[in-house]
Order: structure tokens, then sequence, then C-alpha cells
């Protein structure tokens, strides 16, 4: 860790990995300069594996900065962690924030884990090398509560774009969490109130083109983020979002008797995943952490 100077003048942010692209949403930027040229505490890193996993990291920062200031005094007390392996990601952000707030300070902490699996299909039933469609199902569980959280799941395949499977946002306190699923579909087994957001529950994909017989790659992960300001931000979907279905459909019609062979070795079936931990250099996972605070005079807005 490294502790802030009264001041910093960096003016452009960017992105902390560059995994994060694969998040439509907000994550906690960084300057392009470097935290400790530009007086800001904390960390952040990307831990990467070819194996089935799983993996996972965490990260922590507990500062105090801006005590020149009248009235002096702002604290940051923060933490993220995540985790990954072939067919399930997790991962959670907290931070706390008290003292005055204002557009210029910088602070807050982002995590996120993705896997991304080959995958193979093929039924006696089905012609290979004809087209077909999978439709997945992820159970996510978790909460959130207090302002400036976020949590977002996607999923890709092939070089198709990111999708949004599931996000849940508190913008402002005193509001009920904005939560929807990608496809539009009625988000179940979730209790969104006043400042909170929590529950489990199974979500459906769109149905996504593939060739039967031929491998389809499949990239799924989670993104948490937590930037309060002067309250306490809680995003805890560490348990993980977990592959627990997979329908396959030629010429739109359902196929029950299938098999799947990943590139890890993992086993797939119609239930989704069922991990063991042997690992492969055929899947790759990530997690990714960010945490820090600062304030100071910048000259330009993020």
């Amino acid at each position: 860790m490294v502790g802030p100077s009264p001041g910093f003048s960096c003016a452009t942010f960017g992105q902390a990995t560059p995994a994060l692209s694969f998040f439509i949403n907000a994550s906690v930027a960084v300057p392009t300069d470097g935290l400790a040229p530009c007086g800001i505490a904390g960390s952040y890193r990307t831990t990467t594996a070819a194996t089935a996993g799983p993996i996972s990291d965490t990260l922590s920062l507990n500062t105090s900065f801006n005590t020149i200031s009248d009235p002096p005094g702002n604290t940051f007390v923060g933490s993220a962690s995540a985790n990954a392996q072939s067919g399930s990601v997790g991962a959670e952000a907290h931070g706390t924030f008290t003292g005055t707030s204002n557009g210029l300070i910088v602070e807050g902490t982002t995590s996120y884990g993705m896997f991304n699996e080959s995958l193979t299909a093929s039924s006696p039933n089905v012609t290979l090398n004809s087209p077909g469609t999978v439709r997945l199902t992820f159970t996510v569980n978790g909460n959130l509560s207090g302002r400036g959280t976020d949590v977002e799941f996607n999923y890709s395949l092939d070089s198709g774009p990111s999708i949004i499977l599931m996000r849940a946002q508190q913008g402002s306190p005193g509001s009920v969490p904005f939560a929807i699923t990608g496809t539009g579909a009625p988000l179940t087994g979730f209790t969104a109130a006043i400042d909170s957001f929590s529950g489990s529950g199974a979500i459906d994909t769109f149905d996504m083109p593939f060739t039967w017989g031929s491998a389809f790659d499949l990239k799924f992960g989670v993104l948490a983020v937590a930037q309060p300001a002067a309250n306490t931000a809680d995003v805890d979907f560490f348990s993980t979002a977990t592959l627990t279905g997979i329908q396959l459909f030629s010429n739109g019609q359902p196929v029950t008797n299938f098999t799947l062979v990943s590139g890890s070795g993992t086993p797939y079936d119609a239930n989704g995943v069922h991990p063991v931990p042997e690992p492969s250099i055929s899947a790759s996972l990530a997690v990714g952490l960010a945490v820090i605070a600062a304030a100071g005079n910048l000259r330009a807005a993020r």
C-alpha cells in the first residue's frame, strides 16, 4: 500500500485492467500515471490461470487523507475479493467513507471474476456440423446495500458481444435499487427494498447460435463495485454465480440426449457444471481487484 500526498493533479483515468472492457457499466477508475505518482493510496492487480481452478484473490485498504482541509479528515476502509473456476465465479466489494465528500474525492473498490471455457456438443439424434442454439441458466445469489453499489453479470459466446445476464445497482440513498435481467424476463427469487437488494435465483441467457460437433467458447464474469459517498457500501456475490442449466436445440426443437466435452476437462451436462479440481491448460480464469482512495486538485473530469 502507498500513502496519499496532500494533493494530486493527475487528470486522466481509465480502467484498472483491460479485462474490465468485458463489463459494460461502471467500475472504479485508476490514473494512467499510476497510483503512487498521483498521491493515491491503494493497489490493483489481476490474477490469471490456465486451469479449471479454483483461483481467488483479496485486497484491502485502510487510509486517512485530506487532513489539511477545513474541516479536516477523510477516511476510507475498503476490501475486494473475487474467485473463479470453470463454471462459476464470485466477487465482493466493500467500502466505508467518512468525512466531507466532493467531486475531487477518488475512492472505491472493484472486483471481478471470470472464466472462459470451450464446449463441444454432440448428440446421436443431430447431424454433426448442423446449426443449433444454446440457452444457459446461471444461478446467482448474493446481496448489496448502500449508495454507490453495483453488481453486473455478463456472458459472451465465441466472438460475440458481451451481454448482460443480470444487473443490480443502488444509486442514491432512500431508494429501491434498480435491478434487471438482460433478456427482460422477471427477476425472481430476489427482494428489492429501500437501500438493499438480496436473494437467489436462476436466470436464463438469450438463445445463442453454435454448430453441433464444433467447439464454442463461453465467457462468463461478475463485476462488483462499491463507491460509497459518506456512507457504507457493500456488495457480496462472493458465494458464486454458477452455471446450473444447459439447453440445446436443433431446428428449434429441444435436444435432451446430448454430450458436452469441455476444454478444461470439467464435466458439464443439462444440469450445468460439475467442477473437479484437476488442472488443465485449455481453460482460462481471471480475478481482478482495485482498492483506491485519495483527494486533491483534480484538473479535469474523469
